[in-house]
């Protein structure tokens, strides 16, 4: 059976590199669930997506996301699963990322946000002004 642990090596160097290899740390074709939807997503698509993303917090003056906790549960030799949990001014983001150990690091196979961010950063520039 196996438990939630911190992150190992892998797992921190993933999520310390979410900023910098963006989309690079997707797999070519990952899995997305949020509020909204589930959708295969192209590893092109979410590096279009972005900018977009970083814009709409900059937009609503909350800064870049940091990562405030995280943990991770090995599922097996290959696979792990990283729940991490994200500040970016009052709003706070969930994530959960199924990871796949590859010879080149490790890569996002599936990507669950708990959180719609769109709602999430509405709220926020609601309750700051």
């Amino acid at each position: 059976m196996h438990s939630w642990t911190s992150l190992d090596a892998d797992s921190t160097a993933f999520l310390g590199s979410l900023d910098a290899a963006g989309a690079n740390a997707f797999d070519d074709r990952f899995l997305v669930a949020d509020a909204r939807r589930v959708a295969i997503v192209e590893r092109a698509a979410l590096a279009a997506a972005l900018p977009a993303r970083r814009a709409a917090f900059a937009a609503a003056g909350l800064g870049q996301p940091r990562l405030t906790s995280a943990a991770q549960l090995p599922l097996d030799d290959r696979h792990v699963l990283v729940t991490a949990t994200w500040a970016a001014g009052s709003v706070e983001l969930a994530s959960t990322y199924l990871l796949r150990r590859t010879t080149g690091g490790p890569r996002a196979i599936a990507y669950v946000s708990h959180r719609d961010l769109e709602s999430a950063i509405e709220s926020a520039t609601a309750v700051d002004t």
